[in-house]
């Protein structure tokens, strides 16, 4: 189709243009400014009708691409871009998850909360069909206002409650996966690993409620050696399974190696291994839980052969870390 664009290519333009960078977006974008619908219109009967028929009903919001081709025209007028993409999906085709909107002449990617005023509007529409599971879904996230960051970094500088979980925005379905959990600061304890229920995204379910297999940071300011609550540890659908290596609060990296189709997961800290588990052979999103305001995570996605040896030889391995030890 004429809207899904190759983000390693620019298209050249057949008319004058001008260059804009959005993220890891390199586009060229014609100069037919807020006359692009009107422009198609004197040019393709079919655009005029459907442009004629769009203003009989009332304002809508009409979705072009970057050469300025018309997608679709939406009326009634939804309340915010969220809702607004999911109709553009229903016309289009394009998962909303894969739609980035914009204001014409303008660079800042609108949020999927931000209302749409009742008037006509035009938006400029990109597609990223880059894969999604190793960004953070910041907008999705029901304490989304707490949250700050992009792509793979997150952090909670706002945060008014004790904790809040932050799920990727789509998940692994199938195959090997090799994760690094960047730890730029631990204020307190934290959980990094994977989980299949996404309503635990916010903060209604604490660190040790969480339904899911994690590596259990520890509390940073405590010397206690329970598993449960104090030491670093494999926490399995909310028990404890293994004592861990402590990371530091600042600076190091948790590896998380995943084989959805095997059902294993393995964990190292600093490419040492530190032990792994069976997981359910469906889709997981992958998530990490901030507890203070200071708390940052940057998710970065690797190649699985450049897990730890032993990561990769747990994915074969007779046996898993599947003894549960005692919370005391």
């Amino acid at each position: 189709s004429l809207f899904w664009f190759n983000t390693s290519r620019s298209t050249a333009p057949a008319i004058p243009c001008h260059f804009i960078a959005i993220g890891n977006f390199t586009c060229h974008r014609k100069l037919w400014g807020s006359t692009c619908t009107e422009a198609m219109a004197a040019i393709d009967p079919a655009t005029r009708d459907l442009t004629e028929s769009a203003s009989a009903e009332g304002p809508c919001v009409s979705i072009s691409d970057l050469a300025a081709t018309v997608i679709a025209e939406i009326s009634p007028i939804p309340r915010t871009i969220g809702e607004l993409k999911a109709a553009i999906e229903a016309k289009s085709g394009v998962p909303s998850s894969h739609q980035r909107l914009l204001r014409e002449g303008s660079v800042e990617l609108l949020r999927d909360d931000h209302p749409l005023p009742q008037v006509a509007l035009s938006l400029v529409m990109i597609v990223d069909d880059s894969p999604l599971h190793y960004v953070w879904n910041i907008d999705g996230n029901p304490r989304s206002t707490v949250l700050q960051g992009e792509g793979g970094l997150v952090s909670c500088p706002n945060l008014d409650s004790d904790f809040i979980n932050v799920l990727t925005k789509e998940p692994l379905c199938s195959g090997a996966f090799y994760f690094e959990f960047h730890m730029r600061h631990i204020g307190d304890e934290q959980w990094c690993g994977v989980m299949e229920d996404t309503s635990q995204a916010g903060s209604m379910d604490s660190g040790r409620r969480l339904k899911g297999w994690f590596y259990y940071c520890g509390r940073m300011r405590s010397s206690s050696q329970n598993l449960y609550d104090g030491q670093a540890a494999l926490h399995s659908q909310k028990m404890a399974v293994k004592r861990f290596q402590k990371p530091q609060p600042e600076g190091d990296v948790i590896g998380m190696l995943l084989d959805v189709d095997a059902g294993v997961v393995a964990f190292d800290l600093n490419g040492e291994f530190q032990g792994s588990c069976a997981v359910p052979k469906q889709p997981l999103w992958v998530s990490t839980h901030l507890d203070t305001p200071k708390d940052s995570v940057e998710l970065r996605c690797r190649h699985p052969q450049e897990a730890p040896a032993a990561s990769l030889a747990a994915l074969t391995a007779d046996t898993l870390d599947s003894v549960t030890l005692d919370n005391d």
